[in-house]
């Protein structure tokens, strides 16, 4: 496959449409060939690309009448997500505190050495938190929530010790005692629990949808399966959240204490979960794209090819009823059975499959923020170094200029194998001949220094 990136003179559809058809042009693709073998268009949903008037798609195919165009399903499924933070307050509320906790690692290293020394202090790991439901793929967000989740008792003890840190000013003890109280509230964990569920298995949709082999049948499949999923949350909670609700009946979170927090509003998780399917369902529908199957055409039935097959069909169906019934029947439950022993056989193989594909999928994660923490751990160390090394610089650069050097000269002294020691001061815009020749005088001094 071959990959071109191509530099737009206009942000238009006109001046996109003309850069595109030119780079196929320009590499050797005649307008014969490309009207007889170009067969689909895929983009993001942004107007300019699949506007219905004059989009890019549409100029495409209003040329190419049998160019299939497509909207890319990762890009939609995130739109569906946004569509859900703007419907439901209580998820841009939590995004918000997220944001707030990303800001404040990524912007300082101070915090972030802070925060692998909590580690230390709580025998915990700690993992990059990224950003929480932005412009990134839905995997993304899904690997910041579980940054989060692991790493509670972690965090919450460096809102602790940043609260009472006298050297901080009161301002930033205020913020850190308001995150540690954040972080200490029953509804705030039971949120994180329910967001944990649901975007792990929006990413693993997202990360599938993302495999080379993926057709449109197979996702139509993979979506139906993720909203049955969702749905069956509702009534029954994920793995995380039944975590998070024996927690809060526990009044405590591994070793955070656990308590209300009235001011909090948490986030309605059967609402949640019902905007979440309403929105994939409308932003990754396949009927705007797909389209409907041609209705047959209507049959005359006093034509002579109809009234030969009604006549074919009857003597058929005599000679089938000639035949014993107990036949019949046992060829039917044989085919049933076979039937159903068929359909069985492919969802233990399709089940396979995807327990074999989240596997690998949670190796290769697991793999990836091991080597994102080695990296970070990396990243500090040198941070630490460099700092060590600018304050020995700047001790030295002051140490020299607390000394006083001579500035006429220099005094030299020179011990001879006797033991006699001879010195002279030299000024420092003399020869080096007068030096040497100092040095290497035969004769010894009469009195030494």
């Amino acid at each position: 496959m071959t990959e071109l990136l191509v530099e737009l003179e206009s942000q238009r559809a006109e001046g996109i449409e003309e850069a595109l058809l030119n780079c196929l042009d320009t590499a050797g693709f005649s307008e014969e060939w490309v009207k007889k073998n170009w067969f689909s268009f895929l983009s993001d949903g942004a107007s300019v690309m699949l506007g219905k008037n004059s989009g890019v798609a549409t100029r495409l195919t209003a040329r190419y009448p049998n160019l299939f165009k497509w909207h890319c399903m990762n890009h939609r499924l995130e739109l569906a997500v946004s569509d859900v933070v703007d419907e439901v307050q209580a998820v841009n509320h939590f995004k918000s505190f997220l944001e707030k906790i990303h800001n404040l690692y990524s912007q300082s290293n101070k915090n972030s050495r802070e925060l692998l020394e909590a580690a230390q202090e709580v025998g915990s790991q700690v993992l990059k938190i990224g950003r929480v439901l932005s412009t990134q793929w839905v995997a993304s967000s899904f690997r910041s929530v579980k940054a989060v989740w692991r790493s509670y008792e972690v965090l919450n003890r460096h809102f602790e010790n940043a609260a009472g840190d006298e050297t901080r000013n009161s301002k930033e003890r205020q913020t850190y005692r308001g995150l540690a109280h954040r972080m200490q509230s029953k509804e705030f964990l039971c949120d994180l629990g329910l967001m944990y569920d649901a975007l792990s298995e929006l990413a693993n949709l997202s990360q599938q949808l993302q495999a080379h082999s993926i057709t449109l049948l197979r996702a139509d499949h993979l979506l139906k399966r993720t909203i049955r999923v969702l749905a069956s949350f509702k009534d029954t909670p994920g793995e995380k959240s039944k975590e998070a609700l024996a927690a809060q009946a526990l009044g405590q979170f591994g070793s955070v204490p656990l308590h209300s927090n009235a001011k909090l509003t948490p986030i309605n998780a059967k609402q949640f979960l019902q905007s979440l399917i309403n929105n994939m369902e409308k932003r990754l529908s396949f009927e705007e794209f797909i389209p409907p199957p041609c209705a047959a055409p209507p049959v005359d039935e006093t034509s002579p090819q109809v009234v030969s097959d009604q006549v074919a069909s009857t003597s058929s169906a005599i000679s089938i009823n000639s035949f014993p019934s107990l036949s019949i029947a046992l060829v039917q439950d044989e085919t049933v059975a076979e039937s159903t022993q068929a359909q069985s056989v492919v969802a233990n193989q399709a089940l396979q499959e995807w327990r074999a594909i989240r596997a690998q999928q949670d190796q290769e994660y697991n793999t990836s923020l091991l080597v994102d923490q080695e990296k970070e751990r990396k990243k500090l160390a040198y941070q630490a170094c460099e700092e060590r090394r600018q304050k020995a610089i700047e001790g030295r650069r002051q140490r020299l200029s607390a000394c006083e050097e001579p500035s006429d000269g220099a005094l030299i002294k020179f011990k001879y194998p006797n033991g006699h020691i001879n010195g002279r001061k030299f000024s420092l815009s003399e020869p080096i001949q007068i030096l040497f020749d100092f040095v290497g005088q035969v004769k010894l001094p009469v009195k030494s220094l």
